[in-house]
């Protein structure tokens, strides 16, 4: 007696939601740029704020690292709040406050306003976490491995473009004497903050076309 042959099971492919996964990598690239903009042009701006040079190291570093000592406190709450609210509006709000910090240090005439601002910016973004989660849940399982790794390679190119803007813009009335007096000259870091802002800000639009995600759990984030 012949037993009947196993009927195969149709296997349907899961698409790769592409236009969305791009959005992601977009905000995290402008996100990597707000985080080192600042690394080549942060030890001419201590000493600009009259740092004693013994000084002008531990400075830098502290005005380098603030943003992300502020995130290890913040990280979980906008957790919580984005499983409560949804990512999206985390992820918008991260990015005004990014911005919004970001022009905070172009403006910063004093060591303690440089601190202050970088490390209520901080407070306020927590994207990091925020966006592995919402990228977590957008991407089908088999797809997965490939969307994380592609997320790191958007960090790598934002922390790459991060410090050629700030190195490159920082100043701009040492090379060009025509704007002496100018507001790019009474603040020489603003403009590098300017670029790192609009940038960041770019990333506005492309969050808000993010599916709205709610979970209650925080599982995504650590997972």
């Amino acid at each position: 007696m012949c037993l009947p042959a196993a009927r195969e099971e149709a296997v349907v492919a899961v698409p790769f939601p592409r236009a969305h996964f791009l959005l992601v990598l977009f905000v995290c690239l402008a996100d990597g740029v707000v985080i080192t903009f600042l690394v080549p042009m942060v030890p001419f701006m201590v000493r600009d704020f009259g740092v004693p040079e013994a000084q002008v190291g531990s400075a830098a570093g502290l005005v380098a690292s603030v943003y992300n000592l502020a995130q290890i406190f913040s990280g979980l709450l906008w957790g919580r709040a984005s499983d409560l609210i949804g990512r999206r509006p985390v992820i918008s709000f991260g990015i005004v406050a990014a911005a919004a910090s970001t022009l905070g240090l172009g403006v910063a005439t004093s060591l303690p306003a440089a601190l202050a601002t970088r490390f209520v910016g901080g407070l306020l973004n927590a994207n990091q976490a925020v966006l592995r989660a919402q990228l977590r849940e957008l991407m089908p399982e088999e797809h997965r491995s490939q969307a994380f790794a592609s997320l790191g390679q958007a960090w790598g190119v934002g922390f790459m473009l991060g410090p050629l803007i700030g190195g490159s813009l920082a100043r701009p009335a040492a090379v060009l004497p025509s704007l002496a007096g100018s507001p790019l000259d009474v603040y020489p870091y603003l403009l590098p903050s300017l670029a790192a802002a609009a940038l960041c800000l770019l990333g506005t639009p492309a969050a808000r076309a993010l599916p709205l995600v709610k979970a209650f759990s925080m599982k995504s984030l650590i997972a």
